[in-house]
């Protein structure tokens, strides 16, 4: 709780009188110096140790399915086949009326562009339809996503969070299930296009983007602020796109959010 006040606190004094900072500009398309290996800070701010770093990546949060009994296996067996099916239903829904829509209201059947026009719906769901075992589906979303024109905004402001989470998690997700590098060069494309949003005093990235301009906003017009969940939420989509591409300044732009926060919190 105590962390959480002050980190709001703070929060409201790091983006005060916050103006875009051209002199500190990330440039995704040269690596940076340093490798993209570690990337683990203590709370000082210092590297941690082997051993620390070793401890916390062995941690898992999956269960052991190892041992089950029959009874056990079938019931699982059954959920996973219902939720399927459910998600079938769901996807059969969108494809019919929405197919490369952002959304879809259910209600009218009609399709909606909330998240730029660029198919959210079908980006997030990639690793589904792979681990489902739907790959056509999967191979025909995948022919959408790479004519996909990042660009092109929709006419919407960009929210640089779910931009994140959405897009640029769901198209890794994608890569590392399939192998196809479509999806990495879609996601290297669109996170150099949304990094601009990290060109602030501090390197805490602004809530929306115009992507074509690379001017950033907060959510609330006239106003310079941000919070904890939307700033402090790139560190692991960054991170494993800095290792995929040997290119250390994605994970840099998010570890020096976490850097800042523990510096102010101390």
């Amino acid at each position: 709780m105590r962390f959480a006040l002050i980190s709001f606190a703070v929060l409201g004094l790091l983006h005060a009188n916050a103006q875009p900072d051209s002199s500190s500009s990330f440039r995704a398309s040269q690596p940076s110096r340093h490798p993209a290996i570690g990337g683990i800070l203590n709370r000082d701010g210092r590297a941690a140790s082997p051993e620390r770093v070793g401890a916390l990546r062995r941690r898992t949060a999956q269960h052991d399915f190892s041992y089950e009994t029959s009874e056990e296996r079938q019931t699982r067996h059954d959920r996973a086949e219902a939720i399927r099916r459910g998600f079938i239903h769901a996807w059969d829904g969108y494809k019919q009326y929405a197919y490369g829509a952002d959304e879809i209201d259910v209600i009218n059947q009609v399709p909606k562009t909330t998240r730029n026009g660029w198919g959210a719906t079908l980006v997030d769901a990639l690793d589904t339809l792979w681990i489902m075992g739907l790959k056509d589906e999967f191979w025909k979303a995948r022919d959408f996503v790479a004519k996909l024109d990042f660009r092109n905004d929709g006419g919407q402001l960009t929210k640089v969070f779910e931009t994140n989470i959405r897009y640029i998690g769901g198209l890794l997700s994608a890569y590392e299930l399939s192998n196809d590098k479509v999806f990495l060069q879609k996601a290297v494309e669109l996170t150099d296009i949304i990094m601009p949003a990290f060109n602030t005093p501090l390197g805490l990235p602004w809530q929306m983007l115009n992507v074509t301009t690379g001017v950033g906003s907060s959510e609330t017009p006239g106003r310079s602020t941000t919070n904890l969940a939307e700033i402090g939420t790139f560190q692991m989509e960054f991170y494993r796109l800095s290792q995929h591409t040997k290119n250390a300044t994605y994970h840099e732009a998010a570890q020096n959010v976490i850097t800042v926060m523990l510096k102010k919190n101390n």
